[in-house]
């Protein structure tokens, strides 16, 4: 249960940066040509070029991260490199914008779900090194001090 619970985390944390990506990508390119604050590009990242970087860079975003995560990878570099150059494959449009984006997408998935790779694998062989679980019996006079008159 415990690799499936974090299995279901990174592939949910990819696809969250996969969208601040997408967002972010279409905000910076929106930069130079908009008169104000392009507040709609991110709607339009998160709408139209969002389902399509998760439907094409999701497999092999995970299967990168999946190796990160069973080496235990726990900085911030490695994570920033994955997330620069996946960026930089889907992004090829502006290079620029996803060499800007990339990394904040890297840092948020980096702290949502990387800091923590590696720590299960070592919790589980724990686990299973030590089969079963003993808790000590409690009386009734511990568990419910206040209903039981005092003697």
């Amino acid at each position: 249960m415990t690799i499936l619970l974090r299995i279901l985390r990174m592939a949910f944390c990819a696809v969250m940066g996969i969208v601040i990506f997408a967002a972010l990508i279409e905000f910076v390119n929106a930069l130079p040509v908009a008169n104000g604050f392009p507040l709609h590009a991110l709607w339009w990242g998160v709408v139209f070029r969002a389902p399509a970087y998760v439907f094409f860079g999701a497999a092999p975003l995970l299967f990168m991260l999946t190796i990160m995560e069973l080496r235990g990878v726990q900085k911030q570099w490695p994570y920033f490199l994955v997330w620069i150059a996946g960026g930089l494959f889907l992004g090829r449009a502006n290079l620029l914008a996803a060499a800007v984006s990339a990394p904040a997408a890297g840092y948020f998935y980096w702290l949502s779900a990387g800091k923590s790779a590696g720590d299960w694998i070592s919790a589980w062989r724990e686990q299973k090194s030590q089969p079963g679980f003993s808790p000590e019996p409690i009386s009734l006079t511990q568990s419910l001090p206040i209903l039981l008159p005092k003697q």
